[in-house]
């Protein structure tokens, strides 16, 4: 079963946008939707643990308003697979932890990534749709960090640095002395 904004989804009116809370447990479906808008409005956050410990969604496919994914939004789904990020540019602490999701792309669009993000995903690759330089910081909100050993000619060592990883990352596309 697929669901989608017509059948299932529940959504937060938040300020002027929607933020997708979950879904009604009486589904159980295999792939969402999340749409780009809800009664006029657009969707720009999936919602803290709102799809958490999910036994029954394999894939999801995230809908180009949204911007946000926050903590712990698809932490331990144990069927998770597959997820499209569309346009996000903000994935939170622990979003997709302990998921099974094998491969991750990070679209060009993230600035950031939060501490955990991908934790106890051993099985997972996560590459970069656009590798630029990404800083270590101890906060989301920091003006100074360290230069990750993640470059546009390293894209590799992208997945062994996030798994587990206890800080917020912060996208930058070209190095700066601030940061590093």
């Amino acid at each position: 079963m697929i669901i989608n904004e017509t059948n299932g989804l529940c959504f937060k009116l938040v300020g002027n946008a929607y933020t997708v809370t979950g879904y009604q447990k009486q589904w159980a479906p295999v792939e969402v939707i999340i749409p780009s808008t809800y009664n006029g409005k657009p969707v720009t956050a999936i919602g803290e643990r709102a799809f958490s410990m999910d036994c029954f969604v394999q894939r999801v496919v995230v809908g180009s308003n949204v911007v946000r994914i926050e903590r712990r939004a698809f932490a331990d789904c144990r069927s998770l697979t597959k997820i499209e990020l569309g346009n996000v540019q903000f994935i939170e602490q622990g979003a997709f932890a302990g998921s099974k999701v094998c491969n991750v792309v990070i679209p060009k669009s993230v600035k950031q990534i939060g501490p955990y993000a991908f934790n106890a995903m051993a099985r997972a690759v996560v590459t970069f749709e656009n590798p630029c330089y990404w800083y270590w910081v101890d906060k989301p909100d920091a003006v100074e960090g360290r230069l990750a050993p993640i470059t546009p000619k390293e894209p590799e060592k992208t997945g062994r640095l996030l798994y587990g990883s206890s800080c917020w990352w912060i996208r930058r596309d070209t190095p700066s002395s601030k940061w590093g």
